[in-house]
């Protein structure tokens, strides 16, 4: 049985709920290849995605969640060293991004860094445009 070790646990309790973010929200996730830019939908799941190689432009997506590269999965969820799956809703596709090592969520108003770097969280930056 795989037991995980301390910056996984971390990983998967020290995170984004995607699911839980208001439609409209944006989350800008810095991975070890690529910057990524998600728009939260109102349809469950359902995200706008730019970046990286494979998304040039704004793309419907399905926000699967992310792995450890395994096969285990945590639904809708961004964390430290996991990997992210968006499936091409149109092409049937799933695209796994490299390694998450930080994230900002953008409200109306309000920005929130992670940075997981040192593993602790980050801060509440009120009166900030997106």
């Amino acid at each position: 049985m795989y037991q995980l070790n301390i910056k996984e646990s971390e990983a998967l309790e020290r995170g984004i709920d995607v699911h839980r973010l208001k439609a409209g929200m944006i989350v800008l996730v810095t991975t070890k290849n690529s910057l990524y830019k998600l728009i939260k939908t109102a349809e469950h799941g359902i995200v706008y995605v730019q970046g990286g190689k494979y998304f040039i432009e704004s793309t419907e997506v399905y926000f699967s969640g992310s792995t450890f590269g395994g096969s285990m999965i945590k639904v809708g969820w961004i964390g430290y060293g996991m990997i992210m799956e968006l499936h091409i809703i149109e092409k049937k596709k799933a695209i796994k991004t490299s390694p998450i090592r930080a994230a900002r969520v953008i409200g109306n108003g309000w920005e929130y860094d992670i940075d997981w770097n040192d593993m602790t969280m980050g801060k509440i930056t009120h009166g900030k445009s997106s």
